[in-house]
Parts: structure tokens; sequence; C-alpha cells
């Protein structure tokens, strides 16, 4: 899992007011990993830029376009490498 889907899935838990490392009482696994699929499906969503997103980062980062956020939203999405 990435760093960011992790990331997210925290953010999602803390929202939902479930304190993201208290264990489940299911099977001890952490709060969190309730919400990944939702933190995976945020993520994918913001695969695609607005018009303004694009224009801001073209200014601000000197030519960065849509295909540079999409490579980075799939490396978010991407467990990291072994």
């Amino acid at each position: 899992m990435s760093e960011m889907v992790e990331r997210v899935a925290r953010a999602i838990s803390s929202y939902e007011g479930r304190p993201p490392d208290r264990p489940r009482l299911s099977n001890g696994t952490p709060e969190w990993t309730l919400y990944v699929g939702e933190a995976r499906a945020a993520i994918a969503a913001m695969r695609e830029p607005t018009t303004a997103m694009v224009e801001r980062a073209a200014f601000a980062f000197d030519g960065l376009d849509a295909d540079a956020w999409r490579i980075m939203i799939d490396a978010a999405l991407q467990p990291p490498p072994q």
C-alpha cells in the first residue's frame, strides 16, 4: 500500500471520529485500515486535474502540465518499490 493511501485513510478515519491507530475489536488491526478503499477512490478521483489546477501549476512550476499531475497521482496509488 502506498504512503499516500495510508495518509488519506488515516484522515478519513479521523474525520469519521475513529482514532486511526485504535485497534479494531474483531482482529486488532488499526481503524484506519477500514478506509483504504475510500482513500484509493478519493485519490483516483483527483487523477484528472481541473483547468484551474493545470493553469496554476503551469505558472508556479514553469510548465508542469496535466500529464505530470496524472503521473504523480498514479504514483500515489502504487505501493512503494521493494
